[in-house]
């Protein structure tokens, strides 16, 4: 074998090799991170931060926890008598273009000295909820 022929057998190995060291597969891509919209849980009450609530009375306290369409309202009747309340709850719902509100109303009465709740949920005929409140307690 002449030095040439050799020398380009050697040439065209270490090219061979070249190649396919630079055709090897590429690494694993990482993770994508999941989408928050699909694997997001609804909120657990104990999540949802609890709002003090104006009643008309003193004597009667309100604190809220609204979301997903829901009120629960945790009410200290510290009066000498029974409050009856008038409670509304409004819902905004993201419709395909529009804004929507939506609610709820419950008339409720509270012993005297007591301590209760009540749940208000209203309605979204169309779209997603966008937020959910206490829009007025109205405590006699």
């Amino acid at each position: 074998m002449s030095s040439m022929t050799w020398f380009g057998s050697i040439t065209i190995a270490g090219i061979a090799l070249a190649v396919a060291g630079c055709s090897s597969p590429p690494p694993p891509a990482p993770p994508q991170p999941a989408n928050p919209e699909t694997t997001a849980k609804p909120a657990e009450t104990a999540e949802i931060p609890k709002e003090p609530v104006e009643t008309g009375k003193a004597c009667a306290k309100a604190e809220a926890q609204c979301g997903n369409g829901v009120c629960a309202v945790a009410m200290n009747n510290g009066c000498d008598q029974a409050v009856t309340c008038d409670l509304t709850v409004m819902m905004v719902c993201q419709a395909e273009t529009d804004l929507v509100q939506a609610k709820a109303r419950k008339h409720e009465t509270f012993a005297a000295g007591s301590k209760d709740s009540v749940s208000i949920a209203a309605d979204c005929a169309a779209g997603r909820i966008v937020t959910t409140k206490v829009q007025t307690i109205v405590c006699k």
